[in-house]
């Protein structure tokens, strides 16, 4: 099986205007990032890679391929260039056809896929592209022969393509962004919204979503301890706010506030507004400390160190039997 996919590379592999030799960061004008997950996690965790790769490459051109429409809203304020979009799978197969169609107009000094995945390989061996950089692989290798070795990388999932930014000759300095942009209508209006919920009240605001899938999910009873305890910490002066979603229509509680939106950058940036929030290893979470919030992750099957919470206001929580609500408030810089 091995020998027959990359018998397909060395098929498919456009070498038009490849070059040997690595090309200058200087002299990089147009860059191609390709990554055709669907997952919504997925999205927030290449938030890093655009955001380090702007840097080392300031006056670039930057276009990005993405597998579907609603994951451009992530990206917006981020001086993409353009954002194509494959519909990468069997069934729309005719439509990621037309997304090539498209991109092979375009000629790239660099086209990077900063994880490995069979869809991205595939998009980018068939690119224009000068220079073609990834991880090394024993099975797309030959569509990228300026790869790096994938070794000292960064833990964390977000985090570890960087190295691959490293390996064509950028250097990188922490912090690194990972932040969405969101406008000042959008935080203006989240405001407002958390005002009218909280009464203009001056009480703390701590907003939780109990979605989660497979063995994430918690019970009701679960989720009843957890929020007693943050609630209880200072009853008088807390604000309770579910966020619920088509999954959970019906809140915790009868007496919580609640609040909903299908647009992910209002949450976004309603969830940044709040004194803190309580999720698990879920795209809300991820949202949220994307967009900056204080985030309480609950992290039961996943590794945090690799897919936890990467905002400076974050808390990866693994012992949620034992959460430690002073301490948390004490990480967060609560009072």
């Amino acid at each position: 099986m091995m020998k027959l996919e990359v018998l397909l590379f060395q098929v498919i592999n456009n070498k038009k205007i490849m070059v040997d030799s690595l090309i200058k960061p200087e002299d990089v004008e147009k860059i191609l990032i390709v990554r055709t997950n669907k997952r919504i996690g997925n999205m927030f965790f290449l938030l890093p890679f655009l955001h380090e790769t702007r840097k080392c490459y300031p006056n670039a051109e930057i276009d990005l391929v993405l597998n579907l429409p609603w994951q451009g809203k992530i990206f917006e304020n981020i001086s993409i260039n353009k954002i194509f979009y494959s519909h990468f799978s069997f069934k729309d197969i005719f439509k990621w056809g037309e997304c090539i169609k498209e991109l092979k107009k375009n000629d790239y000094d660099l086209v990077l896929m900063p994880y490995q995945s069979v869809g991205d390989a595939v998009t980018s061996a068939l690119m224009n592209g000068r220079n073609k950089t990834a991880f090394v692989s024993d099975i797309n290798g030959i569509a990228f022969p300026h790869a790096v070795v994938e070794d000292d990388c960064e833990r964390h999932f977000a985090f570890k393509p960087l190295k691959i930014l490293e390996g064509i000759g950028n250097h990188l300095e922490k912090p690194y962004g990972y932040e969405i942009i969101l406008s000042e209508g959008e935080v203006e209006s989240a405001t407002t919204a958390l005002r009218d919920l909280s009464k203009d009240s001056s009480s703390r605001v701590l907003a939780y979503f109990r979605g989660a899938r497979g063995t994430k999910v918690l019970s009701e009873n679960v989720w009843k301890g957890i929020v007693a305890k943050f609630k209880d910490y200072d009853p008088e002066n807390t604000i309770c706010v579910e966020i619920l979603s088509p999954d959970i229509q019906t809140p915790l509680e009868g007496d919580t506030q609640v609040y909903q939106n299908a647009d992910m950058r209002a949450l976004a940036a309603f969830l940044a507004q709040c004194d803190m929030f309580i999720c698990s290893d879920t795209g809300p979470l991820h949202l949220a400390d994307a967009a900056g919030a204080n985030c309480i992750g609950l992290f039961t099957e996943t590794d945090p160190t690799v897919y936890g919470c990467i905002g400076a206001n974050t808390v990866n929580v693994t012992d949620i039997e034992n959460i430690d609500v002073n301490v948390i408030f004490s990480q967060l810089g609560l009072k």
